[in-house]
């Protein structure tokens, strides 16, 4: 588990090194499409494992201030009309916000609630089990990240969808 402590730190640095503003791009329409969800509760094999992975980051000497948990979601996530194969979460203690996961990184939170978009938090590390039944944010800093805004219609938010660009 070193190895993952040590994929931590550098994702961190080299995360913090490339934060910056959202650069709207109206060629490429983002959407997610959900429905009402009611994550399961964490299992007891899913507490275990996160412990452990909490465990090994804190001596490689990480320092983890928040730890954001996620379900997989039934969400759509399209990229201009057409759907995608990235994993969609939903956070387990707010079922109004969706984490979109490309490879083992998070790319974007959508907030149903606040109506806020961010992109790929500044400083964080996702970890996902081999399942891919859930995943773990860790942040070594408060929550937050750069939104994700354009014009005045970007994002746009209904009741089953939100998109943008």
């Amino acid at each position: 588990m070193l190895r993952t402590s040590t994929l931590f730190l550098a994702v961190v640095c080299a995360t913090c090194a490339v934060a910056g503003i959202w650069e709207p791009n109206p060629a490429i329409r983002y959407e997610l499409t959900f429905a009402n969800e009611s994550p399961a509760a964490a299992t007891p094999a899913e507490d275990k494992w996160v412990a452990s992975l909490l465990a090994n980051l804190k001596r490689g000497g990480a320092k983890p201030q928040s730890v954001a948990r996620y379900a997989r979601s039934t969400a759509t996530y399209r990229v201009n009309g057409d759907a995608t194969n990235r994993t969609v979460f939903v956070n387990r203690d707010n079922p109004d916000t969706f984490l979109v996961g490309e490879g083992h990184s998070m790319q974007f939170v959508v907030d149903r609630k606040s109506h806020r978009i961010d992109l790929a938090v500044p400083g964080t590390a996702t970890f996902l089990p081999r399942s891919l039944n859930f995943c773990v944010v860790v942040y070594p800093g408060g929550v937050g990240g750069i939104p994700v805004m354009g014009g005045a219609d970007n994002p746009k938010f209904t009741e089953e969808m939100v998109s943008w660009y």
